[in-house]
């Protein structure tokens, strides 16, 4: 007899978590589910559980980043969430493997449940950072970061699109665990970006590996 899914919940929106959560709960298997407003509190289950599926808004995703690589396993799963009033989602579930937004549906789960169960699914990868920018929250590898120029706010120049995103260069810098070096004054450059790597494939441009 296979074990129940043990399920991670990280939202600081209290309303919405209860929500979701209560679908999570309906689920058969009866699985072990943990709730947190943040990361720094859910840091305990992610170092002494095996979690098998992680929900987890979008806004702390960055705090989830830079703990993961100290973490004894990583979660199988993850589902990224927006927030209740967050516009211009809808490409979402295109740009990552999981989304889900309130209103929550029990159909909406199932959908995006089964499609990462399914056995054949192959995730994309999860070394990942959002900018927002027009109103959307847009997936970026930290190895596709080329560098970030101040000019009106922020430039995100990645190896295919540029983003201008709102900010400081300093809390740019801070939020990501990846080597970025100040060149001149205005511009950071990632260290780990190789100009030549170039992939063919089907999937997207930002998740070529």
């Amino acid at each position: 007899m296979s074990r129940p899914s043990t399920i991670l919940l990280i939202d600081p929106d209290e309303t919405a978590a209860r929500e979701l959560a209560v679908l999570l709960n309906a689920r058969s298997g009866a699985p072990r589910l943990f709730v947190a407003a943040e990361v720094r509190s859910a840091e305990f289950f992610l170092r002494t559980e095996v979690i098998d599926w992680l929900f987890i808004r979008i806004i702390v995703w960055d705090d989830y980043q830079q703990l993961v690589s100290s973490l004894p396993s990583r979660p199988r799963r993850v589902v990224f969430l927006s927030g209740r009033n967050e516009k211009c989602t809808a490409h979402l579930p295109l740009a990552v493997d999981g989304h889900l937004q309130p209103p929550y549906r029990s159909g909406h789960l199932v959908r995006v449940w089964n499609r990462l169960a399914d056995p054949q699914f192959v995730p994309r990868p999860l070394d990942i950072f959002f900018v927002k920018t027009q109103a959307r929250f847009e997936p970026v590898r930290y190895g596709d970061l080329r560098q970030v120029v101040v000019d009106d706010g922020l430039q995100v120049q990645t190896r295919y699109v540029d983003y201008r995103i709102s900010g400081s260069l300093q809390a740019f810098q801070n939020r990501l665990p990846i080597s970025l070096i100040l060149i001149r004054r205005g511009c950071l450059v990632n260290e780990g970006f190789a100009p030549e790597r170039c992939v063919f494939s089907s999937v997207p441009p930002r998740w070529l590996g």
